[in-house]
């Protein structure tokens, strides 16, 4: 079936169907009956905290990907994911991240990274040191 609200969001049928695919629930509604006849139904999408996590660790990821020396500023994240920090960096380890000063990680200023920042930063370096997700309870 079509996904309602494609054009809206400006975004494309099928991309807009893949992602609440992946990252939610799809749950079907009954509208109430009226005059005799079938109110029909509607679909309605719901994320839980284990899908939201996933969404997460796929951002993560592109901003780690895009970043400079695949490098991205812990505070910038935090701020445009309004979470904790302390969540933000379980999940950044979770992808592989290493979290490290802005002063340790910068060697010269070309590539964005500020030299001798005062703030902290997440980075993918290789090899990847994978850790095991922790369920919530």
């Amino acid at each position: 079936g079509e996904v309602q609200g494609s054009k809206a969001l400006g975004i494309p049928q099928k991309v807009l169907a893949k992602l609440l695919e992946s990252f939610s629930v799809a749950q079907t509604t009954e509208r109430p009956q009226r005059g005799g006849r079938s109110g029909g139904s509607s679909i309605t999408y719901r994320i839980t905290n284990t899908l939201r996590d996933k969404l997460v660790l796929h951002i993560l990821v592109l901003c780690l990907h895009t970043g400079p020396q695949f490098t991205v500023d812990l505070n910038e994240l935090v701020d445009f994911l309004r979470m904790p920090q302390s969540q933000c960096r379980n999940l950044l380890r979770i992808v592989g991240a290493v979290i490290i000063s802005a002063k340790d990680g910068a060697e010269t200023g070309a590539d964005g990274i500020k030299p001798g920042g005062d703030g902290v930063l997440a980075q993918l370096k290789a090899p990847l040191k994978l850790q095991a997700r922790v369920r919530r309870r």
